[in-house]
């Protein structure tokens, strides 16, 4: 992204401007990713040797309350930090680890929540439903079968 860009989607979201801020938000923003905070941590060593562990966590902990990032919880304790910010599941590869983004159409995803909806509203009648975050366990095909 842009530096002149990414320094307005930091002000626009509340962000104080620092070199490691700008840093950090070009290098999550520059494509699909899925990290967690330690890949962050060493990937921003690599360009700031000297950034603190604690400053890579609280930017990471700022960027996420600010919507800049999602942070997803597949396993317990286990945060990975998603920089895909459109409406998406997941499939995780039990074997690697591997995340795959999983995007459906409009009409797919609404399909989907209406399904989920009706299921729920058997269950309990008095909810409302905020978001779907939808993840598929698998294992991915051996590419030489």
């Amino acid at each position: 992204m842009e530096n002149h860009k990414l320094k307005y989607l930091l002000k626009k979201k509340g962000i104080n401007l620092t070199r490691q801020r700008l840093e950090m938000a070009d290098l999550l923003l520059s494509g699909k990713m899925h990290l967690t905070a330690e890949d962050i941590n060493q990937l921003m060593n690599e360009s700031f040797p000297s950034v603190s562990r604690a400053t890579v966590f609280n930017n990471l902990n700022l960027f996420v309350e600010k919507g800049l990032l999602r942070k997803l919880e597949f396993k317990p304790g286990m945060a990975i930090y998603d920089t895909n910010f459109e409406l998406h599941h997941h499939f995780i590869d039990n074997a690697s680890g591997k995340i795959i983004d999983v995007e459906l159409n409009t009409e797919e995803e609404a399909y989907l929540l209406e399904a989920i909806e009706k299921d729920l509203q058997k269950k309990e009648a008095n909810l409302t439903i905020k978001s779907v975050d939808i993840i598929i366990r698998g294992q991915l095909k051996n590419p030489e079968e």
